[in-house]
């Protein structure tokens, strides 16, 4: 260790700080449990969000429904603003307020009727794609107009699905 006023010193200093600079820089940050709370009415919402936000390396918190309110929120505990930045970042740029009812270490979303971030994807299935040709749930050929063969002969058929030789 260099004593103050030997000749080199500011170089090993700066390194020294240089170093604990990049280690804030890479330290993970702490541990930050969220509890997601469906306030637009919207069933499953806080989980798809809740299961986002545990993707992105949240710590999982609780799931529930609130009140209806039309805005969303990103709620932290006293003097942890970076916190429910952090959160509301991840969610698509949420508004963040204090929360003087929090733990440290905790935040709370509350999705409004506004919400349209993470989670939000409505992804559910089209028409059934039936393998034998046919279109209709009811295995008609719905606008499908089936070969008949080139003798006027009948086509041969097993449950009304043509054969094919």
């Amino acid at each position: 260790m260099a004593v103050q006023g030997e000749p080199g010193d500011e170089g090993r200093r700066a390194d020294a700080a240089d170093e604990t600079a990049i280690c804030r820089a890479v330290a993970p940050a702490p541990a930050l449990t969220v509890g997601v709370r469906t306030a637009a009415g919207v069933s499953g919402l806080a989980g798809r969000v809740l299961d986002d936000l545990a993707g992105g390396g949240f710590t999982r918190g609780e799931a529930a429904n609130a009140a209806s309110r039309a805005a969303s929120v990103v709620r932290h505990a006293t003097g942890e603003e970076e916190a429910g930045r952090r959160v509301a970042e991840a969610l698509g740029g949420l508004p963040v307020e204090s929360d003087a009812n929090l733990a440290a270490g905790r935040v709370s979303v509350f999705l409004g009727e506004d919400y349209s971030g993470p989670g939000t994807q409505q992804l559910s299935a089209g028409p059934l794609l039936r393998l034998d040709g046919l279109s209709g749930l009811d295995g008609t050929a719905q606008g499908v107009r089936q070969a008949q063969p080139p003798n006027g002969d009948v086509p041969i058929t097993a449950g009304n699905i043509p054969c094919v030789d």
